[in-house]
């Protein structure tokens, strides 16, 4: 049979993460095993199948199918199924494998969704029952929410859940959030593809803005990079008042910092941001840190600054650094001498 080998060839799946309690299910799925009718008639995809009355032997294989489906063990259950095929159509063994796809679909964030769908389907369960449909759902809005995006799409398609109810649609919209604030677009740019509609709302745009200050807040050139991707593809001109003042103030604190990989950090945001280098802010940080490398004999960048922040080598107030320096190298040569 096909649908047992598809079960004898998948590896067992791990468990979800639950608290290690008496399983109730499996309890009384075994009375009910036990008290089977001695004939029972069922409907398998429209047709209508006799299952006769089980041996002693057949009982004892339908407990134990039970016992390895509710365990996840689909594979060994699988191989009972091979020698006992009637026992697919067991009510009470479709009853486990529907409780135990549910249970994953619901808390598991590793198993592939295609392998739960092959389970259901091995075992006749209909893929658009309410259960399963509302497990399926939960699953997409799980994920979403956690920024899980990998198997999103493969749920809605292998389960037919539409990704424009309510409920998706919002859990998209809060996931796009988070990732714009966090600054890790990713997961904003994906939905944003299959929910533009949700780009213009005051939401978004509110949350696209916070993630380009984050952003340079953080003051990783690499990160800078990502910059230009908000803006652009969630439509956030970086002349708005909040991005300016931040980049300003990001700007300023990185150039009175001294560092080297500051100041690095400072002219990337410069050639993002050029119009703020003529702030009087961010002129007074620049010559502040020119002044510094020159009375200390570090040389490096002090030319770059001035020719990124826009500094003129001729103005009174470098000219008079110079000359300081000037004098005191003169003065250090003649005490040597």
């Amino acid at each position: 049979m096909v649908g047992v080998d598809i079960l004898i060839t998948m590896q067992n799946f791990e468990q979800p993460t639950v608290k290690a309690t008496q399983n109730p299910f499996l309890e009384k799925a075994k009375g009910i095993a036990r008290s089977i009718p001695e004939r029972i008639i069922e409907k398998v995809k429209g047709k209508t199948r006799s299952i006769p009355e089980l041996t002693e032997e057949q009982k004892e294989a339908r407990i134990k199918m039970i016992r390895l489906i509710t365990e996840g063990n689909f594979r060994n259950a699988g191989e009972v199924a091979e020698k006992y095929p009637d026992l697919l159509y067991s009510p009470v063994i479709q009853s486990a494998a529907k409780e135990k796809s549910i249970q994953w679909l619901k808390y598991s964030d590793t198993l592939d969704p295609r392998r739960i769908a092959t389970i259901l389907e091995t075992f006749s369960i209909p893929l658009n029952t309410p259960e399963v449909q509302a497990a399926a759902k939960q699953a997409i809005i799980k994920r979403l929410i956690a920024s899980e995006l990998s198997d999103v799409s493969t749920i809605a398609e292998q389960f037919s859940i539409p990704l424009n109810t309510p409920e998706v649609q919002a859990a998209a919209k809060e996931c796009m959030m988070k990732s714009l604030i966090s600054g890790y677009i990713e997961p904003a740019i994906w939905i944003k593809e299959i929910y533009p509609d949700l780009l213009n709302t005051p939401e978004i745009q509110t949350a696209a803005k916070r993630g380009i200050i984050h952003l340079l807040a953080i003051s990783d050139s690499w990160l800078r990079n990502e910059v230009d991707v908000i803006s652009e593809k969630f439509s956030i001109p970086l002349d708005t008042p909040e991005v300016q003042a931040a980049a300003k103030g990001v700007m300023v604190r990185l150039l009175r910092s001294g560092y080297a990989d500051s100041i690095e950090n400072a002219i990337e945001i410069a050639k993002i941001f050029p119009k703020l280098t003529d702030t009087p802010e961010v002129q007074a940080a620049a010559k502040q840190e020119m002044n510094k490398r020159l009375a200390t004999d570090k040389f490096s960048k002090v030319l770059e600054i001035a020719e990124k922040f826009s500094i003129s080598l001729n103005s009174q107030e470098v000219k008079e650094v110079f000359r300081n320096w000037l004098v005191r190298m003169l003065e250090s040569q003649n005490l040597s001498e």
